[in-house]
């Protein structure tokens, strides 16, 4: 059985992609990728490990793949999902996203996400810090991650994106 603890934060997580999702401006369409809201939560002094989250879209008429991803922030940066073994949600390292010619492919907490590991400071409300991107198709896009409270992101104050065409 999911304990208790993982109820509370998948419903939280939950709420707060519902918000993101139905808050989303327009993006300008442009020759190789779209890319909303890239965001992380803040962290404890103590904690380690953050996440970055975000919506991307090729707008290139073949399919791609998003292999890797680097940011300063952290000593390793992998690329997750969460999946369900039995009763007990796991996170688990993949080898990439696929992301369909035309189409949005969202990062969301208790979803797929880019882990940042070995974080060499805390991530404070308000900062931010660069995270390239890479693909197995295009070249990398590096953009700007937010880092906000759980509460900012539930009021959609944070919402921003770039257009990535001339990359």
């Amino acid at each position: 059985m999911i304990s208790r603890y993982y109820k509370i934060a998948f419903a939280l997580f939950a709420l707060v992609s519902s918000v993101l999702i139905s808050s989303h401006s327009m993006a300008t369409k442009s020759d190789a990728y779209v890319i909303e809201n890239p965001y992380a939560f803040v962290t404890a002094s103590a904690q380690k490990n953050g996440a970055v989250f975000l919506k991307i879209k090729s707008t290139n008429e073949q399919d791609d793949k998003l292999i890797a991803a680097s940011a300063d922030v952290a000593e390793r940066v992998e690329l997750h999902t969460h999946i369900m073994e039995g009763d007990v949600m796991k996170m688990r390292k993949v080898e990439g996203y696929d992301l369909p010619a035309g189409e949005m492919v969202e990062l969301k907490p208790m979803s797929h996400h880019i882990m940042l590991m070995g974080l060499e400071n805390p991530l404070e409300e308000g900062s931010a810090f660069p995270l390239t991107l890479n693909f197995e198709h295009h070249a990398p896009v590096t953009v700007e991650v937010k880092v906000v409270s759980p509460a900012s992101a539930m009021s959609g104050d944070h919402h921003h994106h770039h257009d990535h065409g001339a990359h």
